[in-house]
């Protein structure tokens, strides 16, 4: 056999054998499918809807009426929706300790209005809310403790930015207000009362953050 016959037998050969080692498939389809299913999500090829989880921590100040909270901490957590990058609805429940007022739960509807979806989005908030807390004894026992149900709003303005493609972190500022004419209990002190809250959260966000 001839050299030259013999190198076209050894090109041959190793043709055939890469031709084996990587298989081909006959669905382009197939292969686009395979391709993208190894890619990691990002937030923009998430729909920006779904069920929000959020925990929430901050600090308490004194509002303008001079009856509520003069400082104090605040912790709670938030489950809700988003139905676009723009809206979402929330059942917040929080607890609220600090000085010159008894300890609150606070329950509130948020509804919520994010301005852009870039990856700092200004937002505000607001929604009705409940505010339970127990009285204490007059110092003459004249008036034993008793459980307080107020009801008010409340109202807040802040800034959201992702972290990750389901993650954001958030900081802003909410006014309470508890209002005695909505206080159904015949036991009510006949005090309305206000305070701040200065909030941090981390909302965990299923249908993704929602920016792009």
């Amino acid at each position: 056999m001839s050299a030259s016959r013999l190198m076209d037998c050894i090109r041959l050969c190793l043709s055939l054998s890469l031709l084996l080692a990587v298989p081909v498939s006959a669905d382009p389809a197939q292969r686009s499918a395979v391709d993208t299913s190894n890619v990691a999500p990002t937030a923009g090829s998430l729909p920006g809807r779904g069920f929000l989880v959020s925990a929430l921590a901050g600090v308490l100040g004194e509002g303008g009426m001079g009856r509520g909270f003069t400082h104090g901490s605040d912790v709670g957590l938030s489950l809700g929706y988003r139905f676009n990058p723009h809206r979402s609805l929330s059942l917040v429940r929080s607890r609220q300790h600090g000085g010159g007022f008894p300890d609150i739960v606070e329950i509130a509807i948020r509804s919520r209005v994010d301005f852009t979806t870039g990856e700092v989005r200004p937002f505000v908030e607001a929604g009705p809310a409940k505010y339970a807390y127990t009285e204490p004894a007059s110092p003459d026992l004249q008036h034993p403790t008793k459980s307080v149900n107020k009801y008010g709003f409340t109202l807040g303005v802040g800034a959201d930015a992702p972290i990750a493609s389901r993650l954001s972190v958030e900081a802003g500022v909410s006014y309470h207000f508890g209002i005695e004419v909505l206080s159904f209990h015949p036991w009510s002190d006949n005090v309305d009362f206000d305070y701040f809250s200065l909030e941090i959260a981390l909302t965990f966000a299923r249908g993704g953050v929602g920016w792009r």
